[in-house]
């Protein structure tokens, strides 16, 4: 009976048929799951025709920890997954091993280590996108690697413009948009970011259309955030 109140669980073990029908039919109640190992593997992935057996129709939440690398094949048994956080490089491997229409229903997306040409891939596989939040760091926690001369960010990851990632989300028409958070990006015209902003929005989406811009600088302990919410 406590199992079946479960709503949320943390897996660093490796995948077998048999774990999957203990998930299926004793945590009844489970939303979301964490894989946080990069040595478990996904061991004897049901065939396409014995597939529908193992579906999990109650988890809505994956989360992929910065050190997964074997597990994302698990995506195809989740028919309601609406939540996806994950890193750029397990992403470009999930999309890969197992196309875009195992997430095409997701509405939120959570990319870590994100980099500038794969957004036109994310774009085309996730047509449904709500909330959108594009980090160039690894975790939440990685600190900003910052210049000894002006102290501005120099992090190790490319750095992202804000701008131009906003340009081509609303040029594809992703109408659905409700939020864009980008992390630790880069932008010559720090100052008047805001401003440069609300021109792209208005350019897509007219001159009445509702939104509020929230911008870090690089100054802040996030080494620059941009967050916008549409109304």
């Amino acid at each position: 009976m406590g199992m079946n109140n479960i709503k949320h669980v943390d897996l660093s073990c490796s995948i077998t048929l048999n774990l999957l029908d203990v998930i299926k039919q004793s945590f009844k109640s489970l939303e979301s799951i964490r894989f946080s190992s990069s040595t478990a593997v996904y061991k004897s992935p049901p065939s396409l025709s014995r597939q529908s057996r193992y579906l999990i129709n109650s988890i809505r939440t994956v989360i992929f920890d910065h050190t997964c690398r074997n597990q994302s094949a698990f995506i195809r048994l989740l028919p309601n997954l609406n939540k996806l956080i994950i890193n750029q490089r397990l992403l470009n491997d999930l999309l890969e091993e197992t196309g875009s229409g195992y997430v095409y229903k997701v509405t939120q997306l959570h990319v870590y280590s994100f980099q500038r040409h794969y957004l036109d891939q994310i774009i085309e596989a996730f047509p449904n996108i709500r909330h959108l939040i594009l980090k160039t760091t690894l975790t939440n926690d990685e600190g900003p690697i910052r210049s000894f001369i002006d102290y501005r960010c120099h992090h190790k990851h490319r750095p992202v413009s804000v701008t131009d990632v906003l340009d081509e989300l609303l040029k594809n028409k992703l109408f659905k948009l409700k939020q864009i958070e980008i992390g630790c990006y880069f932008e010559r015209d720090q100052e008047h970011i805001q401003a440069i902003l609300s021109r792209v929005i208005r350019k897509y989406r007219g001159e009445d259309y509702q939104f509020h811009i929230n911008s870090e600088d690089f100054k802040s302990t996030r080494c620059g955030s941009v967050n916008i919410l549409f109304f």
